[in-house]
């Protein structure tokens, strides 16, 4: 059998009334998105900006490729990431994804 990789702790998140109704909005239209804007509050409140491949963010949600994909665009459609162009980044650069609303 295959081993799983171990799971990080889980810390809390606390948001604002007005955060989570953002994010309940998210949850009504886009399940996947919203599992992304929650990642992306969580890492945001570790680090200032958050630097990671569409694969890594795949792998510690647990979630396939395309639901990321989609899911980013969405966030991003709605106002709640950066648009950027990822297609001028270089193979070995990681896309920097800034939340807006928060």
């Amino acid at each position: 059998m295959r081993k799983l990789k171990k799971m990080e702790k889980d810390t809390n998140i606390q948001l604002t009334i007005e955060q989570f109704e953002m994010v309940e909005k998210v949850v009504l239209q886009n399940k996947s998105a919203a599992r992304l804007l929650l990642f992306f509050i969580k890492e945001k409140a570790k680090h200032s900006t958050v630097k990671l491949s569409y694969s890594e963010i795949m792998e510690r949600l647990f979630i396939s490729y395309p639901l990321v994909r989609v899911g980013i665009r969405f966030l991003q459609n709605n106002g709640y990431l950066e648009k950027q162009d990822f297609r001028t980044l270089k193979a070995t650069e990681k896309p920097t994804f800034n939340l807006l609303k928060f």
